[in-house]
């Protein structure tokens, strides 16, 4: 049997949600708060090459994260949120700017490291909380009541969000974490475009 990894990423700029799901080992779950600090920058200082840096320690700490004491023979499937698009203030714009670069940057390291899919917000909510438009105070009551009771999030919405993407790629390789389908929503999985190698497997196990 091909032993699975199943790493869910909820990004951030300030702490990531990564949970990690080893399917070859008793569906073992791991779940990683990845942090980050923002240190002031020096007066009249360049501001990129400090960003820069920044994003590089954001992107190496959630690689470490996920393959955390991976086997040689294991196969990895990352499952990314997808970029929350939208507009507003300067402000906003400009940590979406930034937030959006992370993002990139972050989803071609994971392509070079194994197989990704991109999972839009609304197809996560749907799929955890049965409503694609839950805030994080109905996700998280969502995950914790019904459809994954037993997880201690830590309080986390983060570790929410990224056990509910990693959750969505077992269920799509054939093995599913939840205690039924009906605590979740099988059918938001049609709305991803999941990579070819996952169908191949289904179709052999």
């Amino acid at each position: 049997m091909t032993t699975w990894r199943v790493v869910g990423v909820d990004l951030s700029m300030a702490n990531t949600g990564v949970c990690v799901i080893r399917i070859g080992s008793g569906l073992e779950a791991g779940l990683y708060s990845v942090k980050t600090t923002t240190d002031r920058l020096p007066e009249n200082a360049d501001p990129y090459p400090h960003l820069r840096n920044r994003l590089r320690t954001i992107v190496a700490r959630i690689l470490r994260a996920g393959r955390f004491e991976r086997a040689d023979d294991e196969l990895t499937l990352w499952v990314l949120e997808g970029p929350s698009l939208g507009s507003g203030t300067k402000e906003k714009q400009a940590h979406q700017h930034t937030r959006a670069g992370l993002w990139h940057i972050l989803y071609n390291q994971l392509a070079l490291d194994g197989f990704v899919a991109v999972v839009p917000p609304k197809t996560l909510k749907s799929y955890v909380a049965k409503n694609g438009n839950a805030d994080k105070v109905k996700m998280m009551e969502a995950a914790v009541g019904r459809a994954f009771p037993g997880v201690n999030f830590r309080g986390d919405d983060n570790l929410v969000d990224a056990y509910g993407l990693a959750a969505m790629g077992c269920r799509e390789l054939g093995y599913p974490v939840e205690p039924s389908p009906q605590r979740i929503n099988p059918g938001a999985l049609a709305s991803v475009r999941w990579p070819a190698a996952i169908s191949l497997n289904r179709s052999t196990t």
